[in-house]
């Protein structure tokens, strides 16, 4: 791998090549910093795809979000580089300096937050509802492990943060040419049933649970970009 800065280009627009073909080269940007060995000091610079790939990956249903994170990771790998990674909620929202409130469902008229990311599915006003749509999980398990979900699914638009506009669209895009991208990030949302769902950003939002599956059996799929993070270790 080598770090080289084109002749009259400013450092942002510095490049990294992943190959010794010229025609591989991918233009990379500052997506953020991170703790990554959680000791306390944001160490590691992340670095992103400058916009995601035109090569695109199709989820389906309780397969594609058992298997998502895993694809993605093992895709962006083969695309970039054995060091790379597919970007996650986490890393979006640490580069946008947002902190969700936790996770989000629907309580039979309106979206809400319930405050954290621990409570269980079998918890919420609207459980007896989901259990009645079908015990089904992604993995086949029993109505059991339906309740024992946690809820994670949680979202927010491009328009409702305070980060400046570079950070904005550099996760985003622009509103003349949007950003549409995987994260290898999953989620569970409920309203009348459980849904499960990877992350991803589209059309100026970022969610943990774009609709694969429900607990009913249902399948979404849904065709969408890649994005790598590439961590710089010091």
């Amino acid at each position: 791998m080598s770090i080289h800065q084109e002749q009259g280009l400013q450092p942002q627009n510095q490049t990294i090549n992943l190959s010794d073909d010229p025609t591989q080269i991918v233009a990379w940007a500052v997506l953020g910093i991170e703790d990554r060995d959680k000791n306390g000091t944001n160490e590691t610079l992340l670095l992103t795809r400058y916009s995601p790939t035109y090569d695109k990956i199709t989820f389906v249903g309780a397969v594609g979000y058992n298997n998502c994170v895993e694809e993605i990771n093992r895709m962006c790998k083969e695309l970039f580089g054995s060091e790379t990674e597919g970007i996650t909620i986490e890393d979006i929202n640490n580069c946008l300096q947002y902190t969700p409130s936790g996770g989000i469902y629907h309580d039979g008229t309106q979206d809400v937050s319930i405050g954290n990311f621990t409570t269980k599915l079998n918890r919420l006003k609207t459980w007896e509802t989901i259990r009645g749509a079908g015990p089904n999980t992604p993995d086949g398990a029993n109505e059991v492990a339906l309740g024992n979900y946690p809820l994670t699914a949680y979202w927010y638009e491009k328009n409702s943060l305070s980060a400046s506009t570079n950070s904005k669209n550099l996760i985003f895009g622009t509103d003349e040419s949007p950003y549409m991208y995987w994260l290898a990030t999953r989620g569970v949302y409920a309203n009348t049933m459980a849904i499960f769902g990877a992350g991803s950003v589209m059309g100026g939002i970022a969610n943990t649970s774009k609709i694969l599956y429900n607990n009913g059996g249902g399948t979404s799929d849904w065709t969408m970009s890649l994005r790598p993070v590439l961590p710089i270790y010091p």
